[in-house]
This record gives C-alpha cells, sequence and structure tokens, in this order.
C-alpha cells in the first residue's frame, strides 16, 4: 500500500488478477471471505500524530491493540495505518492530545 487509508464498496463475489482487490485484508490480517456474493464496505481510519504536541512516552505504543504505532525518532508514528481498528483507545491515553483519529 502507498500510506493512505482507503475505503469503499468492493464486490467480494469478483476479485481479479490485477485488481486492488486480489490479497485485500481486513485487521488482524485474514482475508475476505464470504459464501454469497454480497457487497460490503470496509472501513479504514486516517491516524495522524501532531509531532509539535507528541511527548514521545509512547502511552499509544503500549494501548493500541492493533499496534499501529512505532516511536521513531522519540516521537510517535503511526506505521500501520491499515491495522486501525478505529477504537480509538490511542486518543484517550495520550495526555497531550496529539493523536486524531477519523473514518475516510
Amino acid at each position: 500500500m502507498d500510506g493512505r487509508a482507503r475505503t469503499g464498496l468492493y464486490d467480494a463475489g469478483h476479485e481479479e488478477e490485477g485488481s486492488d482487490l486480489v490479497g485485500l485484508k481486513k485487521p488482524r490480517g485474514k482475508r475476505l471471505r464470504l459464501r454469497k456474493r454480497r457487497w460490503i464496505r470496509i472501513a479504514m481510519y486516517q491516524v495522524t500524530v501532531d509531532r509539535d504536541k507528541c511527548d514521545g512516552k509512547g502511552e499509544c505504543v503500549d494501548t493500541c491493540p492493533a499496534n499501529v504505532f512505532e516511536i521513531q525518532e522519540g516521537k510517535s508514528e503511526p506505521v500501520n495505518m491499515d491495522e486501525c481498528l478505529g477504537c480509538e483507545s490511542c486518543v484517550e491515553v495520550c495526555p497531550t492530545g496529539a493523536i486524531t483519529v477519523k473514518e475516510v
């Protein structure tokens, strides 16, 4: 992926080689598998950290169940944004309010 969060409606019954649907994963790395052909919506989240506000103590790293964050150069960085569950536990534990999570 190119680092940008994606969302949309995908026809789970028609995955073709060369399309973005082949190998598309949902949280925890499980591939989408449906018995009946139907349209599904995959929620994706845009996670941002205001580096000026971030204190780099890593509360978000320790709290995030999806391991979205890493400490890089003394600041929190969302490195696995595609794995974000949208629970906003990182937002709640951040003492400086540096983290925002937005569904896209």
